[in-house]
C-alpha cells in the first residue's frame, strides 16, 4: 500500500519530515541502530523518555531518534526529560518538522 494510499485510508495518520535534511539523514541512521539494537524491546508507554531502550513505544523511538542521533540538542516538543507516556501530538514541533501530508 502505497503512503498516500495509507493516507486515505486511514485520515488521521499525518507524515511529518524534518526541516533539516541533515538532522532527518542523522536522525534516519539513530533509528536504524535503535531497531538493529532493539527490535526485541518490550513495548510499554509509561516508560522514561530518555535513557531505558529496552522498553519503547512509538513516539519514544521518534523523540530518542532525534535527540540522540543528530549531534546538537533537537527535543521534538521540548519536554521535560523526566517525561512519562508522551503522546504523538507532543512531539510534532513545527520548529524542526514539516508536515508534508495527511489528516486531521
Amino acid at each position: 500500500m502505497s503512503v498516500s494510499s495509507f493516507i486515505n485510508t486511514y485520515d488521521d495518520v499525518q507524515v511529518w519530515r524534518s526541516k533539516s535534511s541533515s538532522c532527518g539523514s542523522d536522525a534516519g541512521f539513530k533509528a536504524q541502530e535503535l531497531y538493529s539494537n532493539y527490535k526485541y524491546a518490550a513495548y510499554d508507554v509509561w516508560t522514561p523518555i530518555t535513557g531505558d531502550y529496552m522498553e519503547q513505544y512509538c513516539t519514544k523511538f521518534v523523540w530518542q531518534s532525534y535527540y540522540y542521533g543528530t549531534g546538537r540538542v533537537v527535543n521534538l516538543g521540548e519536554l521535560s526529560l523526566t517525561k512519562y507516556s508522551v503522546p504523538p501530538h507532543w512531539i510534532l514541533d513545527d520548529y524542526y518538522l514539516t508536515k508534508v501530508e495527511g489528516g486531521l
